[in-house]
């Protein structure tokens, strides 16, 4: 199994949404064109804010759907208990993070990453050493590693004393 994490940055467009060794993993704020799970990690006072009632009735139709917070009927609930057995505290900064891990505890072949830069110095200055870190934790169990060509989260730098 292979888990595409896919987000709203440019590189989401390279996606292998078409692809179906892809498992598709998206955010219900954002969805890509094809998913095969949706995640909101959202509390539900926050969700209201991404489009008030508009925003629940999106939610109502998505599925699978996955939430941490205040789950609809037909979501599954986030594994947080195991996340947290897996990578501990004070990681999960993010949506893209909470995803990640999740997509960690699935145990692929692979994991992609898409459409996630995290490069705007806002709330994603914090967010983007949750993501290396959960990357370190996905390429120590093994997990193969994608990311776009030309992806910020690591840019193509020689290694320093080389």
């Amino acid at each position: 199994m292979k888990i595409a994490v896919i987000g709203r940055a440019p590189s989401a467009r390279q996606a292998p949404v078409a692809d179906p060794e892809w498992t598709v993993w998206g955010m219900a704020w954002a969805p890509p064109p094809r998913w095969d799970r949706l995640f909101d990690i959202h509390s539900r006072r926050l969700r209201a804010g991404y489009g008030g009632s508009g925003y629940k009735l999106h939610l109502d139709t998505v599925t699978p759907l996955t939430m941490l917070h205040d789950p609809l009927p037909h979501a599954d609930e986030y594994p947080l208990a195991a996340v947290k057995a897996l990578v501990g505290e004070g990681v999960l900064t993010s949506s893209v993070a909470y995803m990640l891990a999740a997509a960690i505890l699935a145990k692929p072949l692979e994991i992609g990453l898409w459409g996630i830069e995290l490069t705007a110095s806002t709330e994603y200055q914090r967010q983007r050493p949750s993501v290396h870190f959960l990357l370190g934790v996905a390429k120590g169990q093994g997990i193969a590693v994608t990311l776009p060509p030309g992806c910020p989260l690591f840019p193509n730098a020689p290694d320093y004393g080389a």
